[in-house]
């Protein structure tokens, strides 16, 4: 009995001290503090004011000192306030710490406290506001207690952020929303394509076909790939898998044929013919010619057919010839800033297949995580894709983007890395879908996490005793003292090339990935260099580097280190048969103030990613294409979809290169980016800027949108971002160029466009979301909220998307499935809400529209 009782003396104890330790009973934990942040002043100049209000919600009082408070945040930065209570420092990045001034008071059980910052610049987007909030306490002695998030937070709206102000003017949003659907009319099925991307050719005849599981698949042995995809589809649909047959002689007439035709003229083309007599026949150029005919098929069927239990399918009778408009159709995915599972991308990669897109750009290496096990770099993936609360960074980044001082990955979105048999399996469904899966690991510049994984690697072994085996891999000069200011404030993430350990990095990571690629049978084509935005002052204050100058003279200037490097670099890659992907600084000099085109690099095999291929950069992807460099249109205006859909100040995203909603995809022009539609105006003296030659034309690979990271968190949130937005990318990259595109006059090529538009607007929403509500295991696609306005007392509403629901209130509660849909005007008075819905009961943001305000 004594021992029990002694047993249980230690228990208590013990968990007593744990308590201690973890929650300090003299304050409050992270849970009782309720964090409120709210701009008061929405102003460019001098700047915008914000104001944080912390409240007590605990039975303890809150200390005056030893504690800090950390947070995220991308718009504006906090400038420094000598009276403030208060004091926000700059760490890095989007990095920032609070801490309390004498100035700053306790507060009371129950009692808050106000106080004002002072930032630079305006807030557009209630995305850029603080994220990732937690609180670290100290100790006397200035030791830090474990972190613990402030997760009680509200962020208020933004002053008149139900308002969006076109050229001066204020207009209310419901009314906006109304006036951008305007031009919508909703076609009646008939007079609307059924297939996104459009076919080069399309007839249809006057009889169905009723597929059943009576039906059989015949195919020949190099399709066994893709009829196994069409037999896992149509089983999801009937509930059981169709036989299969290699006899393709048959001509019954209950059959789907798969065969190669060598007599198709283009890679990837196919036929697909759908007829009582004969059945189903896909004929392909090539196997990924017959997978696509298998996509069209696909989109032909009935767009509820995909929720499942289907005692069969009926079909019109199709005929369709069709081929890609470009051979490079790409999607480019950032997993570094914030992270996306390996579940994510196998889910992406068969939406990607089902729209022709054949390339995924996946960012696995950058500033902020590096994504990808290289067994002989187990550092990279042990601190470089790990982030999470630290003070030296010596086991993990300090967490950017929102990701929170955890690091671990089932709560941040900042930690996690694909092992190498992850990788495998992506790359291997990837072939499946005829997709190439492109790596980019940033270099010289955005390579922070790398640096700082090959610091740590650095540590190590120097407490080992190894010197020389540590600073093989040290890819930064300790003693460089040069000031620069990168793109996303970083001051130490350029590799310094001028020594070796960056040139044996590159080769280790080069030798792994593409040992990676053939165990998985894969051929790999490209490796992704990035090489952008290397800030200025990089290099300048580097002992390494200005000794390497001193025996090198040829290289004077930053421009001449980088060249130095991308040639090292492309010669590794050529070494191997491979080719060099990167952004458009890797195929540049200078002269004077203007880029242009490097001859030097012309017939290296560099494919040029242009992202600066409009507004005032003299038509560079134009110039590129015209000089020999194979060019990747990735266009920001129209193909960053990161950057927010569209003004509204609840809408999340970027902002820094304009906006991009669905239309802005479908509106662009890669024969002329100058007649391209956008955000942006074009320059006014396009008539001077360098076009497309026919010979830059044929060097055209394709189009890439892109998807960076900063502000996606989640599964969720990268779907809302990325659809609709895709299907016009898809669009413009597979179908050939449309008529509206030939026109010169820009009144009748806009009128044009608009009624393009619409069509493609009515195929997207009575047929695509409809069955992205469901397929492949369903979409969080955006749904647009719905426009509205009072006229004469009468509520006049209206949808992006032709096909989907508007319902309303008008006794204050939120509307939902049950509420009144809207059909027509109707006489309304008093508040109303509404609300968008899908076919699966999703929607979108409330609109309120007040019968007596809204009057005209």
């Amino acid at each position: 009995m004594q021992r029990i009782l002694v047993f249980c003396s230690i228990i208590l104890i013990l968990n007593a001290c744990k308590k201690e330790q973890t929650t300090d009973l003299n304050r409050p934990t992270g849970a009782e503090l309720a964090v409120t942040w709210e701009v008061v002043i929405n102003e460019a100049t001098p700047g915008f004011q914000a104001k944080f209000t912390i409240a007590n919600q605990s039975q303890d009082t809150f200390p005056s000192k030893n504690w800090a408070i950390y947070f995220n945040q991308l718009g504006g930065s906090p400038m420094a306030d000598s009276s403030a209570q208060a004091i926000i420092t700059h760490i890095t990045g989007d990095y920032y710490q609070m801490r309390p001034t004498e100035r700053f008071n306790s507060i009371a059980p129950g009692e808050s406290i106000t106080f004002s910052v002072p930032y630079q610049g305006s807030l557009r987007k209630i995305s850029f506001a603080p994220k990732g909030m937690y609180i670290v306490f100290e100790n006397a002695d200035g030791g830090e207690q474990a972190p613990e998030m402030l997760s009680n937070i509200t962020i208020l709206p933004l002053p008149n952020e139900d308002q969006i102000s076109v050229n001066g003017n204020a207009i209310p949003l419901a009314q906006w929303y109304y006036e951008q659907n305007a031009a919508t009319t909703t076609l009646p099925d008939g007079q609307f394509p059924k297939i996104i991307p459009s076919p080069v050719s399309i007839k249809t005849g006057s009889q169905t076909l009723i597929i059943n599981n009576s039906w059989a698949i015949a195919y020949t042995n190099e399709l066994k790939n893709e009829v196994d995809y069409l037999v896992n589809i149509i089983e999801s649909i009937l509930g059981s898998k169709l036989k299969t047959t290699t006899n393709n002689t048959s001509a019954a007439k209950e059959r789907i044929l798969l065969k190669i035709n060598p007599q198709i003229e283009k890679a990837e083309g196919y036929t697909l013919t759908a007829n009582a007599a004969n059945g189903i026949i896909i004929e392909g150029k090539d196997a990924a010619g017959v997978f696509y005919g298998i996509q069209s098929l696909l989109s032909w069927l009935p767009p509820d057919a995909f929720k499942g239990n289907q005692n069969n399918l009926t079909i019109n009778e199709v005929q369709i010839e069709d081929a890609p408009r470009f051979g490079y159709r790409g999607l480019y995915l950032d997993a570094s800033r914030n992270f996306h599972s390996k579940t994510s991308i196998l889910k992406i990669l068969d939406l990607l297949s089902f729209y022709k897109i054949n390339k995924l750009n996946l960012l696995v290496g950058n500033d902020e995580g590096w994504r990808l096990e290289i067994p002989t770099l187990p550092e990279l993936t042990q601190v470089g894709a790990r982030r999470g609360h630290t003070r030296t960074e010596e086991d993990k980044l300090y967490p950017f983007y929102g990701s929170g001082p955890f690091d671990d990955e089932k709560v941040s979105y900042g930690t996690g890395y694909y092992t190498k048999a992850d990788f495998i399996e992506i790359l291997q469904k990837a072939k499946s879908r005829h997709i190439e899966v492109i790596l980019e690991f940033d270099t010289p510049g955005h390579s922070r996490a790398a640096i700082k994984a090959m610091q740590a690697r650095y540590n190590r072994l120097i407490k080992e005793g190894k010197k020389e085996e540590a600073e093989a891999y040290l890819l930064h000069d300790p003693d460089d003292a040069s000031k620069y200011n990168s793109a996303q404030n970083y001051k130490d993430n350029v590799m310094c090339i001028c020594k070796e350990a960056p040139y044996r990095f590159w080769e280790t990571v080069i030798n792994e990935v593409q040992a990676m690629y053939k165990e998985a049978g894969v051929t790999l084509h490209t490796i992704h260099v990035g090489g952008d935005e290397v800030p200025n002052g990089s290099w300048e204050q580097s002992p390494i580097c200005n000794d390497f100058k001193s025996k090198n003279p040829q290289y004077k200037t930053i421009e001449d280190l980088q060249h130095y490097f991308l040639r090292r670099v492309n010669a590794m890659l050529l070494e191997r048969g491979l080719n060099t992907g990167g952004w458009e600084e890797i195929a540049l000099k200078k002269e004077g103030n203007r880029y242009v085109p490097n001859p030097e690099f012309a017939d290296k095999k560099l494919q040029a990613y242009v992202w600066i291929s409009a507004w005032d950069s003299d038509g560079l992807a134009h110039r590129m294409a015209n000089a020999g460099f194979p060019v990747i249109v990735c266009n920001t205006p129209n193909l960053y979809f990161d950057l927010a859909y569209n003004p509204d100040a609840q809408e999340p995203g970027l902002t820094w290169g304009g906006l991009v909603g669905n239309r802005q995809p479908f509106a662009l022009t890669p024969e002329n980016l100058f007649t391209s539609e956008s955000f942006f105006n074009p320059p006014a003296n396009t008539g001077k800027l360098e076009l497309l030659t026919a010979t830059g034309l044929q060097h055209i690979l394709g189009i890439q949108a892109q998807l960076w990271s900063e502000t996606i968190r989640g599964q969720e949130a990268l779907e809302y971002m990325m659809l609709p937005k895709l299907l016009g990318l898809a669009e413009r990259a597979w179908s050939q160029q449309p008529a509206w595109a030939q026109i010169s006059d820009p009144t009748q090529r806009k009128a044009s466009l608009d009624k393009a538009y619409n069509v493609f607007l009515n195929t997207a929403g009575q047929r695509d979301l409809p069955r992205l509500d469901h397929l492949f295991g369903a979409w969080n696609y955006r749904i647009a909220p719905p426009g509205a306005i009072i006229i004469n007392n009468q509520l006049q509403a209206n949808t992006e998307f032709p096909g989907f629901q508007i319902r309303y209130t008008m006794d204050g509660s939120e509307p939902n499935m049950n509420s009144t849909l809207y059909k027509n005007p109707v006489q309304v008075n008093g508040i109303i809400k509404l609300k968008v819905f899908d076919t699966r009961g999703r929607s979108s943001r409330t609109m309120t529209v007040d019968a007596g305000e809204l009057a005209q």
